[in-house]
């Protein structure tokens, strides 16, 4: 024991671990972000009416910053996915015939975002792992018998 309390020999061990815990980390970040930026456009999508988007209520505390909505360049995809998420397909496909395609994409997203999410703290895959010795023919046990 050592003054930190761990032996010489814990220590690369520990900072394997705390590696992989990082490796880890960033995966899940990396898996996750797509489906959280898709879920929170799905969201506002829910939250506000086109005519809300088109009002510029979708701003929130920037409205009054503004004289009044110029709309971006995405206010057409912005007012369908709302359109399509309160059910008026048709003035969704007036907006932006691209909603046919972005929404169920974004749905998409998200579900593959969960899913990788699941799997990468299910798996939690080892990046470090320690390399397992090859074995051949030539391999001897103790005695220098012969394993095939």
């Amino acid at each position: 024991m050592t003054a930190c309390g761990l032996s010489p020999k814990l220590r690369p061990m520990e900072a394997r671990r705390r590696a992989e815990r990082g490796m880890t980390a960033f995966l899940l970040l990396l898996v996750s972000t797509p489906g959280l930026l898709a879920g929170l456009c799905l969201g506002l999508s829910f939250a506000f009416t086109p005519a809300a988007i088109a009002a510029g209520d979708h701003l929130g505390p920037l409205q009054g910053r503004f004289a009044a909505c110029a709309g971006c360049a995405l206010c057409g995809m912005s007012r369908a996915f709302a359109a399509f998420s309160h059910g008026d397909f048709g003035a969704a496909m007036d907006f932006n015939r691209g909603v046919a395609l972005g929404y169920p994409l974004a749905w998409l997203v998200v579900f593959v975002s969960v899913f990788g999410a699941w799997r990468v703290l299910r798996d939690r895959p080892r990046f470090f792992a320690a390399p397992q010795p090859a074995t051949t023919a030539f391999t001897t046990a103790q005695e220098g018998e012969l394993h095939v």
